[in-house]
This record gives structure tokens, C-alpha cells and sequence, in this order.
């Protein structure tokens, strides 16, 4: 578990990056015309509130690597028949990945609503069984599904509220893949170290981990 200095510290840096995307955001604004620039900088602003609170409680949005994708698919361990869920699935990508690879029923939470509305237009006519729901991915009802995919921070799913709140809402037998952060409390079957990050497979039990 890392001390509070450490997780302050990765919280401002987190932070930083949000800032530095809502700046590159505004940009577009220079070069259009005076009513469509007030336009593109009143929507940015809008959006910036959300996205720095999310940032601070949750993480910045980061996409996976695609070098890793074809790791984490394949921990997946999915079928045509089987129901998968991303938990904070940004614009999309793993969703239309895991899709593509599998065939299986694809679901993405993500509470961000500029990203739940890109990852549903990036998804939205791809011919694959793919559902955007724009939730918090700390409540929302996940019985139904084989197998999860969750990347965050390690202030939010490295820590004990977000790895019991999600033993709670899985049901037996769950295959969970968590990149780059360990799940606090839970036994990995797996730890598959060879790509850029670090992937953590667990399969949820009748009892609580260890």
C-alpha cells in the first residue's frame, strides 16, 4: 500500500496531465471563426469540471497500450458466449478489441462523459455486440458478467474499498484482469510480467481472497 505522501504525490501529477489535455483541447479554438471558438471553449469548460474531479478521485484517462492488448485478451480467456465488462472503458478501444478477437457480449463502464460519448461513437456502428453505460464503476451491477478488465491508479482500484467493493458485486468464478495495479487483498492465479506493465488475473471464488 503506498503512504499518503506517495499517493498525494501521484494525485498532482494525475492532475497535471488532465490539465495538460484540457489545454490542448482548447486549442482548435484559436484557429476558428469568433462565434464557433466561444463555442469550442464554453464546451471544454464544461467538460473540464468532470474530467479534473474524475482525474483526482479516479485517474486521468489513459489509454491502453496497444502492445499489451493482445496479452490482456488473451488472459480474457473469452468465448462467443461469454459477457465481458471494461471497467473505466474511456474511448472505446479495448471494448472494440476484445470484441473483434472474441466475438463475446461487450460491455464498457465509464463515468467520464466526454469519453463515454467517444467510446459509444467509436463502437456504435462496428457490427459487434458492444454497450456503452456512462456509470460509476464503484456501483455498478457487474452479476452478469464472465470477465473483467480494470485499469486505474493505484489510489483508486490498488486500494482495499475498490477490491472488496468489486468481490461484492462479482459473482463465483469471475475471471478478472487488472493492468499495471495489483487488486489489495486478492491472490493473482496469474502475473504475466512480460510486456510494458505488469497484468494481475485473478478468478473470483466462493470465499473472499486471501
Amino acid at each position: 500500500m503506498l503512504d499518503s505522501n506517495a499517493v498525494a504525490a501521484i494525485r498532482r501529477r494525475d492532475l497535471l496531465l488532465t490539465v495538460t489535455l484540457l489545454l490542448i483541447a482548447l486549442t482548435p479554438a484559436w484557429f476558428l471563426p469568433r462565434g464557433a471558438s466561444l463555442a469550442w471553449q464554453v464546451a471544454v469548460m464544461v467538460l473540464a469540471g468532470p474530467m479534473l474531479l474524475l482525474s483526482w478521485t479516479h485517474g486521468p484517462w489513459q489509454p491502453t497500450p496497444p502492445a499489451d492488448l493482445d496479452r490482456i485478451i488473451s488472459h480474457l480467456a473469452l468465448s462467443e458466449q461469454d459477457r465481458f465488462v471494461d471497467l473505466g472503458s474511456g474511448d472505446g478501444r479495448v471494448l472494440l478489441s476484445v470484441a473483434q478477437a472474441t466475438n463475446a457480449d461487450c460491455t464498457g463502464i465509464e463515468a467520464a462523459p466526454l469519453m463515454a460519448f467517444v467510446g459509444w461513437l467509436r463502437t456504435r456502428f462496428s457490427g459487434y455486440a458492444i454497450h456503452i453505460r456512462w456509470g460509476d464503476l464503484y456501483r455498478s451491477e457487474l452479476s452478469t458478467f464472465d470477465a473483467a478488465y480494470v485499469w486505474g491508479t493505484a489510489y483508486s482500484v490498488g486500494t482495499e474499498g475498490f477490491a472488496h467493493g468489486l468481490r461484492e458485486r462479482l459473482r463465483p468464478g469471475t475471471r478478472v484482469v487488472s493492468y499495471q495495479h495489483a487488486l489489495a487483498g486478492w491472490t493473482p492465479t496469474t502475473i504475466d510480467e512480460e510486456g510494458e506493465r505488469p497484468i494481475f488475473v485473478y478468478d473470483v471464488g466462493e470465499a473472499p481472497q486471501a
